[in-house]
């Protein structure tokens, strides 16, 4: 019995699709061909959309989490950028003499440093001023480990 109430379903279905096929749709400006393959077809999208959405979610999730690690990273250059300083001043301080290459790797932490401060004023900036100071001030003398 329920192969032939399939069987009857599948027929009436047919001849359903085949008799709208002869319809055209006033309003939708088709026939009921179109009709019913766009509708088929927003049925059979609708996961994959729903899957689409949750992706592109899911990236943007990680780039935000990109972008917070990007910062951590800078952040962490710039403070160990800022320990070198104050090593190499505290050094200068207790009689260590540096190479001019070495002042030269300092100087450029110092900027890192200095940039980093004056583009976030909102960074605990400038506890290294005074050995910025000092580290100006000796290189000026020029004592360099030869």
């Amino acid at each position: 019995m329920g192969d032939t109430n399939d069987l009857v379903l599948k027929a009436a279905g047919l001849a359903l699709i085949f008799l709208l096929g002869l319809i055209p749709f006033k309003e939708a400006g088709t026939n009921a061909w179109k009709f019913l393959f766009r509708a088929i077809g927003k049925a059979l999208l609708q996961p994959l959309k729903q899957e689409l959405a949750g992706l592109r979610k899911s990236i943007d999730d990680l780039g935000k989490r990109m972008d917070e690690q990007e910062r951590r990273l800078e952040l962490n250059d710039v403070e160990d950028a800022r320990r070198r300083v104050l090593r190499f001043a505290d050094e200068e301080r207790h009689g260590i003499t540096h190479s001019q290459e070495h002042f030269g790797l300092i100087n450029d932490d110092m900027k890192r440093y200095k940039n980093h401060c004056s583009e976030h004023p909102d960074y605990q900036n400038m506890k290294a001023d005074s050995a910025m100071e000092l580290i100006e001030k000796k290189y000026k003398e020029g004592n360099f480990l030869i």
